[in-house]
């Protein structure tokens, strides 16, 4: 399926439709043969391969919408994207509208409720022109009033369930543009330069050109860090270390400037590393927070109604202690960030819960501070500080017994 003729519309995708993954494509070929093969095998085979037939032509049919719907999409915008609706084309929001009904998907569901969709949304991305992904970026995807007028061709009324779908499937093409843009303007050029870095020799004019077109918006380098799993964040972060950023400046600093444009080139290069370090550690700290958090109420424990309660806060740091302990096994380190917050926590529960100001004002917590707890809750409060005394969770070395 190639994207749909519309006035307008950027040139189609290269190939018709997209490739089948098994187990679809071991039996998208076959045709008569595989006619003839299930007719002649027993009940419970010929259901399976009727099954798996079906999905193909399910996938095929979704590939087949995906395609109409981006084709429509890909129609470029003219006039402001914000100006008044005389500049709407009635025809265009018609055509988008009509292929939005056409999907035909439960109702409350987005696009991905369709089999195959993620899969042959993907590889349409992978495929598309710059061209194409230009027009999506700036056409009517990014129009307030043209998506309006979509939608109230679909429904004038915004709780009506169709219209509200509708909503949902032009977010996720939104976003699956979002990851494409970001992974040819961030994912690519900057892994491209962190590969030459860790790579010796490094030819400068090289590095410099990779790394001057890594993007320095910072909504686009949110999006892409803020999109990395735990495990691509840690390996970013073996090939990306605190100094990286002192590697690549000196190198840079050694390049040979023959012209005015290498001088531009190095001097865009140059700040390249330092305003991804930003967003990159925000990222890194909030997937190390998500580790620390999980399985504990966090919530309960910064809530001001517990701060007097001695018993819930010493309940809950042996289970901050835990995630501590897994964030520090899977990362090797816990992110500046994240030290920062913890230090902070410990401060708090050291100093506004548990001590005794007046017989034990600063240092160690010692029994003037803890003799008001059980035995339950000391017992917590030396197993968590095992782990938190790194953070400066301290107790008396007399008490250490517990």
């Amino acid at each position: 399926m190639r994207f749909a003729a519309i006035p307008g519309a950027t040139p189609p995708v290269s190939r018709a439709g997209v490739p089948l993954s098994e187990p679809y494509l071991s039996f998208a070929e076959g045709g008569s043969d595989l006619e003839a093969y299930v007719a002649g095998e027993p009940t419970e085979v010929r259901a399976q391969c009727e099954v798996l037939v079906q999905a193909r032509a399910e996938v095929r049919a979704t590939s087949h919408l995906i395609g109409n719907l981006l084709g429509s999409l890909t129609v470029w915008v003219n006039g402001p994207v914000s100006g008044p609706d005389r500049f709407i084309n009635p025809n265009l929001c018609f055509a988008i509208a009509q292929t939005l009904k056409e999907l035909n998907m439960p109702p409350e569901s987005g696009l991905y409720s369709l089999k195959g969709a993620k899969y042959c949304l993907d590889t349409y991305m992978a495929e598309l022109s710059e061209i194409d992904i230009c027009a999506l970026s700036t056409g009517v995807l990014r129009s307030t009033p043209y998506c309006k007028a979509v939608l109230n061709m679909i429904s004038p009324h915004e709780d009506d369930a169709l219209r509200i779908q509708a909503t949902t499937v032009l977010a996720d093409i939104a976003e699956a543009v979002d990851r494409r843009v970001v992974r040819r303007d961030v994912h690519k050029p900057l892994l491209a330069a962190l590969d030459l870095l860790n790579a010796p020799p490094v030819d400068a004019r090289t590095l410099a050109g990779h790394l001057a077109v890594v993007s320095s918006n910072k909504d686009k380098l949110n999006f892409y860090f803020d999109r990395l799993s735990a495990d691509e964040l840690k390996n970013l972060r073996s090939i990306m270390p605190p100094e990286s950023s002192d590697h690549a400046r000196e190198i840079l600093s050694r390049m040979t400037v023959h012209s005015p444009d290498d001088g531009f080139l190095m001097q865009k290069a140059l700040p390249v590393l330092e305003w991804v370090r930003e967003p990159f550690e925000a990222a890194y700290s909030d997937k190390a927070h998500e580790i620390i958090e999980e399985g504990w109420e966090l919530v309960d424990l910064l809530d001001a109604m517990h701060w007097e309660d001695q018993s819930k806060v010493c309940t809950l740091l042996p289970h901050l202690s835990v995630g501590v302990t897994k964030a520090l096994a899977f990362f090797g380190e816990l992110p500046n960030y994240t030290i920062m917050d913890l230090k902070d926590w410990t401060r708090v529960i050291m100093d506004d819960v548990l001590r005794d100001h007046q017989n034990n004002p600063t240092g160690p917590l010692n029994w003037h501070s803890l003799s008001k707890l059980d035995d339950g809750m000391r017992k917590n409060l030396g197993d968590a500080a095992q782990v938190l005394w790194a953070f400066g969770l301290e107790l008396d070395p007399a008490l250490r017994a517990w």
